[in-house]
């Protein structure tokens, strides 16, 4: 007699981080998108750090935000990102999507997902 393993879906899906789904799901925002602050979170930050980077967020998805910088940003850090309507939201900036032409695109990872009135702030 021998024992079959049949993979659970739920099981996968449980073990898999919330933002992993909704990455491919991006929604791209109008052509200037939204301008932000990135404010690091750290004791010991720059005055570039306690004053913010402008930013601009060009997609939103559900528990994360793409956005673009003139300079690189640290990874290793908490952020604050502040956004017009939304307020302060927590997260990490976790990978360098893309460098092109002097701009730097990074994924911004919140600590919770947006429901759907934050999102409607967007559109």
């Amino acid at each position: 007699m021998s024992l079959i393993r049949i993979p659970s879906r739920a099981v996968e899906l449980l073990s898999t981080p919330p933002y992993l789904p909704f990455k491919d799901e991006m929604l791209t925002l109008e052509p200037t998108g939204f301008v932000a602050r990135l404010i690091k979170e750290t004791a010991s930050a720059d005055e570039l750090g306690k004053l913010g980077l402008r930013v601009r967020v060009i997609q939103v998805g559900k528990a994360c935000l793409a956005i673009e910088s003139v300079v690189p940003v640290d990874l290793s850090v908490e952020y604050q990102l502040s956004l017009f309507r939304l307020g302060q939201l927590d997260g990490m900036v976790t990978e360098l999507l893309t460098k092109q032409s002097g701009l730097y695109h990074y994924l911004f990872k919140t600590n919770k997902m947006f429901n759907e009135g934050q999102l409607s702030h967007f559109y």
